[in-house]
């Protein structure tokens, strides 16, 4: 339900990663288990199944999806296992992750037939194998890694990466470096960019020129790769917010970098041919941006780009945004499950074996009340469900 003022009231379905392509987009519910597919033609949101053995009701399953071919590969955050859904046979298989801790990977980039998955919390690389369904994980660079740590227990990297020839380039967000790893001899070295711990958010690649997006701080840099070379292109003051991180996401596209803040609707547009920027403020509706403070969660949860369009989500109202860089036209998409289709869900989840402790989107008991019948007339409530709820919490009284 959305109130008066634009602002999500119970749980909706959100995302924070995802993956488009051709019209299509899928993504994993941020809080409990599903992956979905919305058609942004007919603007419909499709349940297409649980991941295996996985809890319906934790938070942040999935760190990054990418499309191979007609299979999509996902690498786990919160969650146990790799995933691969095969989109035209519809079904699931996984391997599990050697990692067992929280926050694994964020991050996933292509290359010929392997997606290498990058640690999040984690010094780590997992080059995964899509036809052999085969995993490696590196870590050789964790002790160079590690001792440049400035903030414990916050993100190594976040969810940018560039491939250049067979080097993979990933920025630290923990301070002013780059892990440049090679894919043919699987060996890395380290890039220093000025001095500093301020950590980046985002490189962005346009025709071998790159853009570094500062974590903590109010630079943006352009880099050179063959030299090393370094220069600050743009420092905005206004834009820090009680000295937190000011930058969030960002993505390039028709020679132009694209940059939303962390903790609001607003960003910049940077002409990489001149280095001029524009600043925007559009990307939510007004009634919003005006109500959005430092204190509120972060509006931005996913930025993607396809063709001559940037996809926005945001977490204020459960809309995807669209904004078309030619037309610069804006269309939003409400994600939502229809009444015809949220049965199916319905029904995965109860029937999964997993209980509920807290209301979850569309997972409300009015929801389970108010369609009890799933399409083929069978119950959409398993009827072992309380027998279920009662010995949890009577093992949870008696421990």
């Amino acid at each position: 339900m959305i109130r008066d003022d634009g602002f999500v009231k119970e749980p909706a379905l959100w995302f924070e990663v995802a993956c488009i392509e051709s019209g299509k987009l899928w993504f994993v519910a941020g809080i409990g288990n599903g992956l979905f597919e919305m058609d942004l033609n007919t603007e419909e949101v499709s349940f297409l199944g649980l991941l295996p053995e996985e809890e319906n009701d934790k938070r942040r399953l999935i760190g990054s999806i990418i499309k191979y071919e007609d299979t999509l590969v996902m690498a786990p955050f919160n969650g146990n296992s790799f995933y691969q859904y095969d989109l035209l046979n519809k079904n699931f298989s996984k391997i599990d992750c050697e990692l067992k801790g929280a926050a694994k990977f964020f991050c996933g980039k292509k290359y010929g037939k392997d997606i290498y998955f990058i640690g999040y919390l984690y010094p780590v690389i997992a080059k995964y194998n899509v036809e052999e369904q085969k995993i490696i994980y590196f870590s050789e660079f964790q002790d160079d890694i590690l001792q440049r740590i400035v903030k414990k227990d916050e993100s190594l990297f976040r969810d940018t990466a560039c491939i250049r020839d067979d080097i993979l380039i990933i920025p630290s967000c923990q301070s002013n470096f780059l892990l440049l790893f090679n894919l043919t001899t699987n060996t890395f070295k380290i890039n220093y960019i000025n001095d500093g711990n301020h950590g980046f958010n985002a490189i962005i690649e346009d025709n071998d020129r790159y853009y570094l997006i500062s974590r903590r701080g109010k630079q943006i840099y352009q880099w050179d790769y063959d030299t090393n070379d370094s220069t600050i292109i743009t420092e905005y003051s206004d834009r820090i917010i009680n000295k937190i991180e000011c930058y969030g996401y960002a993505v390039g596209c028709r020679g132009k970098t694209i940059i939303v803040d962390l903790y609001s609707s607003n960003g910049v547009v940077i002409d990489n041919s001149n280095k001029k920027l524009t600043s925007f403020t559009n990307l939510l509706p007004v009634e919003i941006c005006k109500n959005n403070v430092a204190n509120l969660s972060q509006s931005t949860l996913w930025i993607g780009v396809f063709g001559e369009k940037i996809y926005y989500f945001s977490v204020f109202n459960c809309y995807l945004y669209e904004l078309n860089l030619c037309t610069k036209e804006i269309h939003r998409y409400k994600i939502e499950l229809t009444t015809e289709r949220l049965p199916a869900y319905l029904q995965a989840i109860s029937t999964s074996g997993n209980v509920l402790f807290e209301e979850m989107a569309y997972c409300g008991i009015n929801n389970f009340l108010k369609f009890p019948k799933n399409k083929n007339g069978g119950n959409v409530l398993s009827p072992d469900n309380g027998n279920k709820i009662y010995n949890k919490i009577k093992g949870l009284l008696i421990s």
